[in-house]
């Protein structure tokens, strides 16, 4: 069995992901080849494979737990490689941020496009991150335009920030409404409108912010968590030993 989170990243359709690692393979030699994406199953079936199952994303919510600190950060978003999320990123922090008064922070490694008015950190360590996460408001979830185009593709970050029992808004993203409400537990903005339209509403109403926090955390407690996805790697497993 092989398990490749890096799909669709990885696939020579995409150049690979770190080298292209399977270009020429004889996926046939695999009883199951396990992903997170749904929309790359076709593909990999005409590179050969012949039995791909699908294992999202999933999360510890003991060690992504929520924090309680000042609030002090209206927008929050970390994340690598700004070309990769270039047009959401315009759309969700450069654009807003020259309109409204409100504080944007923003973490990562590669993000070298204009930010607007947003506060620019280093990349921060994984204790730094969830306490920034908590810190926030709002976190945005500007995820890379291949994962967010390729049908039911997750990444983790989604889960990270619902464990953390964040208010969460998300750039388009085809299939997050398999994981999560997009009415109830995290907003989708498809345009920088609707970005500056739903922030105003967030930032002037706590308690909406509160209750889809909770709501997200809830949702990841009873679906989303590492337990879920062990099960499910389990059985696959068990399936391929018969």
């Amino acid at each position: 069995v092989y398990y490749d989170l890096d799909v669709p990243s990885s696939l020579p359709s995409q150049g690979g992901f770190t080298f292209n690692y399977l270009k020429g393979a004889d996926l046939s030699e695999y009883d199951s080849i396990v992903i997170p994406s749904e929309g790359s199953v076709t593909e990999l079936r005409e590179l050969g494979a012949r039995d791909v199952r699908i294992v999202h994303f999933g999360v510890d919510p003991d060690v992504f737990s929520p924090l309680v600190l000042n609030k002090d950060i209206d927008f929050f978003f970390f994340g690598n490689d700004g070309g990769a999320r270039e047009n959401n990123l315009k759309m969700m922090v450069t654009e807003p941020s020259k309109l409204l008064e409100n504080n944007f922070v923003v973490s990562g490694r590669r993000i070298s496009i204009d930010l607007g008015r947003a506060r620019i950190l280093e990349p921060l360590s994984f204790i730094e991150y969830r306490k920034y996460c908590c810190r926030a408001k709002v976190n945005l979830n500007v995820v890379r335009q291949l994962h967010a185009d390729v049908y039911g593709t997750s990444t983790s970050r989604p889960f990270e920030l619902a464990a953390m029992q964040c208010c969460i808004v998300s750039a388009p993203y085809n299939g997050l409404e398999k994981w999560f409400d997009t009415k109830m537990e995290i907003l989708i903005a498809k345009s920088s409108k609707e970005c500056i339209e739903i922030y105003k509403i967030l930032m002037d109403d706590s308690e909406l912010r509160t209750s889809m926090g909770i709501a997200a955390r809830n949702r990841l407690l009873k679906e989303h968590t590492t337990r879920h996805r062990a099960r499910q790697i389990t059985e696959i497993l068990k399936q391929n030993m018969q």
